[in-house]
């Protein structure tokens, strides 16, 4: 990310010569759009720089994470309400889903902004509890095999 943010600033440098050295209007404004368009990715990158680090907590009762995208609050799921938990690769990036039995009262028990957000996921992938091991810098093999593990051990606890 500092690698990005590092080099939106030169493509900010390089539109602020443009417009100052460029009597050439096309050039001034290809100068002053760069400015705008970097500069904006750069105070994105500072901005999610400064964020704190999303975080999961797997343990013997549940799943507890605020990293399912788009849900800004934290989300906890019993293992009791889980279904399933799959994996599935969208663009090529792999994901851990977790389905539960009752997802509406899940999804109804999110803020507006996170449930609207949590059916959109519904829609699209089956389960509004999606998450990405990039999130937590484990391999998803790792993720998906740690929340599996607790989920069946709950599983043959019920039993």
């Amino acid at each position: 990310m500092l690698l990005a943010v590092l080099g939106s600033f030169v493509f900010v440098a390089v539109g602020l010569w443009m417009t100052i050295t460029r009597p050439e209007m096309g050039q001034k404004l290809g100068g002053g759009l760069s400015i705008l368009t970097f500069g904006t990715f750069a105070a994105m990158g500072i901005k999610r720089m400064n964020l704190p680090p999303k975080y999961l907590v797997v343990n013997a009762t549940g799943v507890r994470s605020d990293a399912f995208p788009g849900i800004s609050e934290e989300v906890s799921i019993r293992w009791n309400e889980v279904q399933s938990v799959s994996s599935l690769s969208l663009r090529n990036q792999p994901f851990v889903f977790i389905t539960t039995e009752n997802q509406d009262q899940l999804i109804s028990s999110l803020g507006s902004g996170g449930s609207m957000i949590a059916k959109a996921n519904t829609t699209m992938c089956g389960s509004p509890f999606v998450l990405s091991a990039m999130n937590f810098a484990v391999p998803h093999r790792e993720l998906l095999g740690c929340i599996d593990s607790f989920w069946k051990a709950a599983s043959m606890e019920k039993e």
